[in-house]
Formats: C-alpha cells, structure tokens, sequence
C-alpha cells in the first residue's frame, strides 16, 4: 500500500472545469491535485532541502529554529514523513541528551500514529538506534539495527543497518565486536558501494581501537578503489576529513579534499574547501618549508588582485603567520598589525622563543619564561611540538648539552634543581647528552644537584646512572649512598659494567673507614683479578696498588705482597708520580736486603733520597744505607751515611736519629 503520493507521475490534462485545474496532477489513487496544491509540495520539499543544508553546513541552531517554524506552519501532509525525520536528524546532531531523547520520542510516535510513511521506516529505525545510543540504551538500539538487517532487502540499507549495530558494540567500546560485524559484512558482499559504506565506517573502529596500521591500509584501498566514494557523500567526506586529522592521518584528509575540489562545481564549496586545504598544510607542518609552501600558494590564490573573498582577511592573518616563521617579517609587526588578536600574539611569542632557542639565547629565555608559559599548547602543535612544556623541555637538555660541552660545569649545577622530570627521562634516552652531563657534575658536584638527580633516577635501575651518582656521592662525601650505588652496579651491571667501576669502588669502600668493607673488597679483588689488569691505565691503579699491598703484609700474605709492591713501584715510575716514595723504595730495599742483595738494595735507597718529601725520612734511609754499606765492607761510604744522618737537625725524638748517634 503506498502511503506517499507519486509525484512524478505527470498527466497533462486539457482540461478547461470548473475547478479551474488548469495543468492537474494525477495521485496514487487516481485522484487529481491541483497546481496550487503541486506548488505547495514542491516548495516543501525545496524547504526541507534548504534546512538540510543548514544542517550540512553546521548552522545546526538555525535549522533547529526552521524546522521548527515549518512544522508548525506545514498545511501539506504528504511532507509530514520527510519533515519529521529532518526533525530528528537535527535534534541528533546537538550534543545533549535531551534532544537525542527528543527525537526518540518524535520517531516512536510518528511510527505508531503512521505519520513516517512505510518506505521511510529504515530511515526512522536507524534514527532510533543513533537516538537509543546516545541514550546508552544499547538493547533498544540494537533492536533498531536489527530491524534494518532483517526486515530490508536492500544491500545499502542493510549495509547500514549492519553499521548501525556495530555502533552499539563500540559504544560499549568492544571494537572488536565491532570490527567482527563490519568485517564479516564487508568479506561478504560483492557490492562496490555497500563495500565503501562499510569500509569507511570499518576504517573509523579501527582508529578507536589503536589499529592504525590496518586504518591505514584500508583507507588507502577505499582511495585508490573507489576514488567518487566521497564525493557522492559529502557528509561521509567532512566526518572522515576530521577523523583523520584527529588522528594524525592528515595525508589521506589532503587527498579526499583535492578529490572534492578537483570535482565539485560548486564555487562556494571549492573556495571553502581550499581554505580547509591550506589549514590542513599549515598542521601538516614539520620543520620543512614543504608545508608552509603550499599553503602559502593557497592563502596567496585569495588575495589576487581584483578578486573578492570571504576568507580574504584570514588568508592574510595566514599568510602573515607563514611570513613570519620564515624570518621575512618581525614578531613586532605581527603583533602590532593583529593586536586583538590574541592567537597571533602567541604565535609571535613561540616563534621568539624558537628564535632564542635557535641562538642558544638561555638567558634571555629564562628571563621571559612566564610569558612564554601562557602559549596555548594548540599553538605549539601548530609549530609542531606537542606542548609548550616540551619546548622548554629541548631548551633545557640543549642547554645541559652546550654547557657540557663548553665545560661550564660549575653553571648546570644552577640548572639542575629546577629542572622537571621529564627532562632528565628524555635524557636518559640519549645516553651522549646524559653521560657528558653526569661526566661534568660528576667533576663538580653541587649538594643540591646530586639530591635532585638521587629523587630523579632512585628507581630507574639505570647502571651508568649508578655509576655516575656514585662518583657525586664519593666527592660529597655520602660514603654510605655511594657504598649502595656500587651495590647495585654489582648487581645489575655486566662485566664490563663492572670492570669499569672496580677502582670507584676501590675509593668508595675505603672512604667507608670500615674494616669489614675494606676487607671484603680486597677478597673481590683477589677474586676478579681481570677487573686489576683492566684498570692498568687509570691512574688509580697506584692508591689501589698501595693499599692491596697493606692488606696483603696485614694478613701476612708477603709473596702476594712482594708482586703487588713490585707493581707498585712500576706504575709510579710509568706516570712518574711518586705518590708513595719514599716509602715504596724503602720497602723494595729492605726486601733485596732481605735476599742480601744490597747494591740492589742501595740503588732502591739512592732513589727513596731522590723523591723524599719530608726530612723525617731521612734517618732511616741514611741508617740503611750505613747498614747495607757495612754488609758490603765499604767502610769509608759507611761512616758517610752515618754521618749525615747524625747532622739531621730537629729530628732528636726519631728512632732511626737515635739509633744513628749510638753508632
């Protein structure tokens, strides 16, 4: 049974009545309708197009208020159907819950009074899940789907149906539900268009559920396949537009725009359509000129001569933007020529800023830092950084890192207590910028820096961190954090790891005075001689040298003793540093002494002489050489050792002074 009249089914009649039915109309049930009557649909329906497009071009207030208007004046019931729906489309695309109830109740009530005609139902049923949806009544809105699957033959309205039932599972956010009901429907029809119509709303689950990479895939294939896909659906087209700007898939956004434009005929629309082009280059933007360039041509195409445009002054704020961060017209002349505007102030401020970082200008970014913090982090996705913090984030490790490498020190140990979180994390991403930091307050450590750095990496179980927070902690004289630093490198450090921090942990266990912790090192380093020969060329190796050469006479160990002490010697000579003479000498004599080998002996002593430091040691080389001298029979060098040590001054108390005037 048909419930609309068929419009299109036209009967000129010559008919000159009563009536005055100058040119009639034929309706379904063969009655005549006048061309009054004809005149008052048509112009219905031209209205019910007209309030479409407002709601098409977002105007959705204003469409509200006509909708509205011609309900109430509407005369012609034909157009009741059509008008009802367009009436719940509209209160379903404001955000509020009481106008998507609204529409729920307009729909059911123009289904059960027989207001929406037979062949309009599928249309009402997939309001009624979109309504029922926001509601969160997913049972009620599946019921509607479901409907629209069972009860229609037709592939697309059923494709629909299928999309609008897989909306209620996202709405629950089971995508996977989802993706199941719009990826079996898709794998099953043979249909071009109804594939589209499902791919495109299987692209946008994809998104939801973080599964760009098959997003991307099938978003390439709808555009390569079905290239006119968007432009016979318009509204498909400005959704997916901002899909795929939101999630970062601008590319794809840029091919659909340039499809739509390459085809429309309509001017207002493409000069719309290419301002929204120019936008989308402008968020493309990746520190490239690339961007800017095309948009640049874009917004220039508005301002030719003679031209008229509504977008005209912005694309002059654009291009002036664009002008800007290419360094060909000042930040002050931004600012004074968009004064009221506040966006392009901002704009002014970042692109300062990033002319300062630029120039390595910390100072004079420190000094203006709080105004730089009122730029929105919209304007610095802009410029391409996620946020404003992130700027100040980069300025802050370039700063560690120039100051590193010029090797002011002492002025990051400035820096470092009021420095965020997220800077030391991105620091230890880049383990050059990291190193060269911990290196420099590794070599001036400050108190305040070293407390800040403990907060910041007590979890991270870093070992180059450990390693570097145990030379500050050494220098501090924080014996006992160092003493756990070294701990952990022992724990979760490699061999290398481990070789590198053996005379760090030489110098932290001894700065503990601790007797047990001494003792325990020297049986590590008994244990892992490999480490000792590793160390060779460190400097270090010579306090190592001598204190493993006490532990070793302390615990009676003299062959062990004897090798390390020869060692000893070695590696003073090698870095002709005589840390320890003239004891080394002394104890090198009195073991070839001990082997009656005194010329030997007498050379270790002529070298004690050589590189003493203090007079108090001097009776006790000249008694041994006195002693040596006599076990060689040279009486007359003898007596010359005696006598020297005897004319020592100041030295009455020493027992070698002593023993050298009984002789």
């Amino acid at each position: 049974m048909f419930f609309r009249l068929v419009l299109l089914i036209i009967l000129p009649l010559m008919i000159f009545a009563k009536e005055n039915y100058y040119y009639s109309f034929i309706n379904a049930k063969g009655k005549l309708i006048s061309v009054r009557k004809k005149d008052m649909i048509t112009q219905g329906f031209q209205k019910l197009k007209y309030i479409n497009t407002l709601l098409r071009e977002g105007k959705i207030v204003k469409a509200k208020n006509e909708i509205a208007l011609f309900k109430k004046d509407n005369k012609v019931k034909i157009l009741n159907s059509d008008i009802l729906l367009l009436d719940a489309k509209i209160l379903l695309s404001t955000k509020l819950l009481g106008d998507a109830k609204k529409a729920d109740d307009v729909l059911e009530l123009g289904i059960d009074s027989s207001t929406i005609y037979e062949n309009d139902l599928a249309k009402a049923y997939l309001l009624l899940a979109k309504a029922n949806i926001k509601l969160n009544k997913i049972k009620k809105a599946r019921f509607y789907a479901k409907s629209v699957i069972d009860n229609f033959k037709d592939p697309y309205i059923v494709a629909l149906g299928k999309i609008a039932y897989a909306e209620t599972y996202a709405a629950r956010l089971d995508y996977n539900g989802a993706i199941r009901i719009l990826y079996g429907a898709l794998i099953k029809t043979n249909d071009i268009k109804v594939a589209d119509l499902l791919g495109d709303e299987l692209f946008n689950v994809y998104v939801l559920n973080k599964q760009r990479k098959k997003a991307y895939s099938l978003i390439n294939q709808i555009m390569d396949g079905s290239k006119d896909f968007y432009i016979k659906h318009l509204s498909l087209a400005k959704r997916k537009i901002k899909i795929l700007q939101t999630h970062n898939m601008p590319k794809f956004a840029v091919r659909i725009i340039k499809t739509l434009i390459k085809e429309t005929k309509d001017t207002k629309l493409k000069d719309k359509l290419n301002f929204e082009l120019a936008g989308i280059y402008m968020s493309m933007y990746d520190k490239t000129p690339k961007y800017l360039n095309k948009a640049k041509k874009i917004y220039r195409s508005y301002l030719a001569y003679g031209k008229k445009s509504i977008y005209e002054k912005k694309a002059q704020m654009y291009l002036d933007e664009i002008l800007m961060r290419e360094g060909e017209i000042s930040t002050v002349m931004v600012v004074k020529r968009y004064k009221d505007s506040v966006i392009m102030k901002q704009k002014a401020l970042l692109q300062e800023l990033l002319v300062y970082k630029k120039k390595k200008d910390f100072e004079d970014i420190i000094k203006s830092e709080k105004v730089y913090r009122q730029i929105s982090d919209r304007v610095a996705r802009r410029f391409d950084y996620p946020s404003v913090q992130a700027i100040f984030n980069m300025v802050d490790i370039l700063k560690f890192r120039t100051l590193a490498k010029d090797g002011k020190c002492q002025e990051i140990n400035r820096y470092i207590p009021i420095t965020n979180q997220t800077v030391f994390d991105n620091l230890e991403k880049n383990k050059s910028d990291l190193k060269s930091l911990f290196v420099c307050l590794s070599d001036y450590p400050k108190l305040s820096s070293y407390k800040k750095l403990k907060h910041v990496y007590v979890t991270k179980k870093n070992v180059l961190i450990y390693r570097y927070l145990e030379k500050m902690a050494y220098k501090l004289g924080k014996s006992r954090d160092a003493y756990k630093y070294s701990i952990s490198v022992d724990t979760l450090g490699t061999q290398e790891d481990k070789k590198k921090e053996f005379l760090d942990k030489f110098k932290v266990f001894l700065q503990t005075k601790n007797p047990k912790f001494i003792k325990k090192f020297f049986i590590y380093a008994s244990k892992h001689k490999d480490y000792i020969e590793y160390n060779q060329n460190n400097p270090v190796i010579i306090d190592f040298y001598y204190q493993y050469y006490l532990y070793l006479l302390q615990n009676n160990k003299k062959l062990q003793a004897r090798i390390i002490l020869d060692k000893l010697y070695k590696k003073q000579v090698e870095y002709k540093a005589r840390v320890y003479s003239p004891f080394v000498e002394l104890e090198l004599a009195e073991e070839e002494s001990e082997n009656k080998n005194y010329k030997k002996a007498l050379v270790y002593l002529e070298q004690a002489l050589k590189f003493n430091k203090s007079n108090k040691n001097l009776p006790k080389i000249y008694y041994k050489e006195s002693k040596f001298y006599g076990f060689l029979k040279e009486p007359e060098k003898k007596k010359e050792a005696i006598r020297k040590c005897k004319n020592i001054k100041g030295l009455d108390g020493n027992m070698y002074k002593k023993m050298c005037d009984l002789l």
